[in-house]
This record gives structure tokens, sequence and C-alpha cells, in this order.
């Protein structure tokens, strides 16, 4: 196998790597905010129930329906982003690797066809072949290591929940 072609797509993969990083991080900080504000609006509409009589003595009602309006018009608003990122997210992942491999096809080619051409054309199939064979477990690699942050969170927060009793119990 060539080191200039091993070196060339050991450079390149990060490079790309850390391009859809950014768009995933990008998610991570959009997601956040859309739970602070998911939050405030089930805080007014916690409030605003719970303060039912206050509000219609005070004829209040309009100002907490534009307050609750206000809220979640801004949610509506991050929600909608985030969908529109996250549908990209991967359509854009998937034409970065395109482009990588293409860029990779290109530079192989040339050390095939070259002036200097140093590497066998079946060697450089056989690195394409190992490239494409890797392709799945690299991409399963990154989705979980973006993954598993969520999913302890997750796991975080139901393990925060007080457990329910069975059925039998306390009745």
């Amino acid at each position: 196998m060539s080191p200039e072609l091993t070196l060339f797509v050991l450079v390149l993969l990060p490079i790309a790597g850390l391009l859809i990083g950014r768009i995933g991080k990008s998610l991570k900080k959009k997601s956040s905010l859309a739970q602070g504000k998911v939050g405030e609006l089930l805080s007014n509409l916690d409030e605003s129930l719970g303060g039912l009589r206050i509000i219609h003595a005070f004829t209040a009602e309009e100002k907490s329906k534009e307050r609750f309006g206000k809220i979640n018009e801004g949610l509506y608003r991050m929600l909608n982003k985030i969908g529109r990122r996250r549908d990209l997210a991967s359509p854009l992942s998937e034409f970065l690797g395109a482009v990588v491999l293409t860029i990779v096809m290109y530079f192989g080619g040339r050390l095939v066809l070259g002036v200097e051409a140093n590497l066998e054309p079946s060697e450089f199939i056989a690195f394409i072949a190992i490239f494409f064979a890797t392709y799945s477990t690299r991409k399963s690699t990154h989705y979980c290591l973006v993954q598993y942050p969520k999913r302890i969170s997750i796991s975080r927060k139901n393990l925060s929940y007080p457990r329910r009793t069975s059925r039998g119990e306390g009745h």
C-alpha cells in the first residue's frame, strides 16, 4: 500500500469529521436552548393554572395569554430550526463522505496514472475496497459517540424520577 495515500486519508478524514462534529455541536446547543424554552413554557403554564383565580380577579387574562403566546411562538420557531438542521445533517454527512471519496479517488488516481506512478492499480483498488469496508464501521462509531451523551442524559433523568410501586401495593 502507498504511505502517501494512507497519510493523505488520515489527514483528510479528521477534517471531514470536524465539519460533521460542528453540525452536531450546533444541534446540541440549539436543543439545550429549546429544552430551556420548554421549561419556561411549562413554568408559565403551571403559574397560570395555579393562579387562575388571581389572574381572573385582576382581569389579566389577555396579559397571561400574550405571555404564553410569545413563549410558545419562540419555542415553535426554535423547534422548526432544530428540525431543519437535523434533517440536513444526514444528507450533509453523506455528501461530505462522497466528497472525501472523490478526493481520495483523485489523489490515488494521480499516484497510479501520474508521471511518477508509484502505486499499482491493484493496490489502489484494494485500498478503496478497504476504505469502503470500514466506512459503515466508522459511521456507526461516529453515531454511537454522538448518541452516547444523549442516552446517558436520558438515563439519568429516568433514574431521578421516583419509582412507582406495583398495583397491588399501597391499595
